[in-house]
């Protein structure tokens, strides 16, 4: 299930919930049971009109969200509806920074540091493609790394429970990884430059039929730059769910989006200090 984009997803999606409980279940119903006319609740699914932080909260009261939904939910009508910009502002980052995704695994940052080489996540992905068969010395050719190294990344994934192997002897892989979100660390930092050499290398290595590299420049508003790396974040998870359930996968592919500025930002300009006038009236420069 993707990030929601607006609170009324949310709304949509426990309406949804109930109805399939019970299918007499309606709109009217909805409405009574959170407490709103139900004029009031179709204005609000069309979008015509908003919610306040505090009617918010007692819709996800109501509807008994968990902590993470209700936080989300909560987050989403700030973005949305607050009238101070900063308060918009920070509920953005907030949404950004939480990268809610509900098929993604959160890892703590201390294994994510030890599966900085871009290799491991291609490695755990193995267990998705077509034809998968647990075969070191094949599987090791396919990314690139001698026997020995192949065997090490298998175990380390194994061990911090990224495959797994079930009594008949397959392996799955389970959800996406995203690391626990913390700031951007050093190791962060580390594996986005491993990332970016791997895109380097692909440049020259793989045939441009097989790759896309593109890049635009543009004037940009810095203002917008919470609501922009939000977009970007959803774009990135929201991009491999657009292939699913197509032709089996057959290859892991890498997927590495840059933004960021290629000018400095502005210099500040100080006010210039007002000039004292020179006195035409009054004592003259001799009078003690």
């Amino acid at each position: 299930m993707a990030t929601p984009k607006h609170y009324v997803e949310i709304l949509e999606r426990h309406f949804r919930l109930r109805r399939a409980r019970n299918p007499a279940y309606s709109y009217r119903a909805f409405a009574r049971d959170l407490k709103l006319p139900a004029s009031r609740l179709s204005q609000i699914l069309k979008g015509r009109q908003g919610l306040s932080l505090a009617r918010a909260t007692e819709i996800a009261e109501r509807l008994g969200l968990a902590e993470l939904e209700r936080s989300v939910f909560l987050d989403h009508v700030e973005a949305k509806h607050a009238r101070d910009p900063q308060t918009r502002r920070a509920a953005r980052e907030r949404l950004l920074a939480a990268n809610v995704h509900a098929d993604w695994r959160a890892i703590e940052a201390a294994d994510f540091s030890r599966m900085i080489d871009p290799v491991y996540l291609a490695a755990r992905a193995l267990p998705s493609l077509e034809g998968f068969a647990y075969d070191p010395k094949s599987l090791a050719k396919r990314l690139g790394v001698s026997v020995a190294k192949f065997r090490r990344i298998w175990a380390t994934l194994t061990e911090l429970g990224l495959l797994a192997r079930d009594s008949d002897g397959a392996w799955s892989n389970g959800p996406h990884v995203v690391r626990k979100f913390e700031g951007a660390s050093g190791d962060v930092r580390r594996y986005h430059q491993a990332v970016l050499e791997r895109a380097k290398r692909a440049i020259d290595q793989v045939p441009i039929e097989e790759r896309d590299v593109g890049a635009f420049v543009f004037p940009f508003a810095s203002s917008h730059l919470p609501e922009a790396r939000l977009a970007l974040a959803e774009f990135r998870k929201n991009f491999p769910e657009r292939f699913e359930g197509g032709p089996a996968p057959d290859r892991v592919y890498a997927l590495s989006v840059q933004f960021f500025p290629l000018t400095e930002k502005p210099a500040v300009r100080r006010a210039a200090k007002p000039v004292e006038p020179f006195p035409t009236e009054g004592p003259s420069l001799e009078s003690g």
